[in-house]
């Protein structure tokens, strides 16, 4: 069973786990256009658990820490 998150609305949009794991591989994969080495940070979102992505949106400024009740 996977441990469930509770993140907080952040402004209009409210985001699950994947949809945070999207938006990150979207980000790093916009990245392998132009420097193609970017694909080990894709490769490193697909493996990240769910705690990790939390950390790693948190970092990009997807959602703040204080949204998110780990």
């Amino acid at each position: 069973m996977l441990k469930q998150y509770n993140i907080k609305e952040h402004g209009h949009m409210n985001y699950s786990i994947e949809e945070l794991r999207k938006l990150l591989l979207d980000y790093y994969g916009t990245a392998v256009g132009f420097f193609p080495i970017a694909m080990g940070d894709v490769v490193r979102v697909e493996c990240m658990s769910d705690r990790e992505v939390i950390k790693e949106a948190i970092k990009l400024g997807y959602i703040s820490s204080e949204e998110v009740d780990l």
